[in-house]
């Protein structure tokens, strides 16, 4: 079966709010001092929004090392900030 277009855009909105929203919760977890156990989905969708275009301009433009990448996702702040920002520019 063919998913329309207009479908499959509806279906990705929806998506996003459910991660944005999961993302929120992860966030307050660990400002209330929760763990900080982001999935490996999501240090592999930061570490792969990093080497965009977009990801790239968030750091002037450097081409991020392995380890500047680790230090990102070990950082609660960074990484959610970073996550946020993967989710907004709709990278999966």
């Amino acid at each position: 079966q063919v998913i329309p277009p207009s479908a499959k855009a509806g279906l990705d909105i929806e998506n996003q709010k459910l991660q944005n929203d999961k993302l929120r919760k992860d966030i307050a977890n660990v400002e209330a001092g929760g763990e900080f156990k982001p999935s490996t989905e999501q240090k592999a969708l930061v570490g792969r929004f990093l080497n965009t275009a977009e990801g790239k301009a968030l750091y002037a433009g450097q081409t991020l090392t392995s380890a500047d990448i680790l230090a990102i996702q070990s950082d609660p702040a960074l990484f959610y900030a970073v996550l946020q920002k993967a989710n907004e520019a709709g990278v999966y």
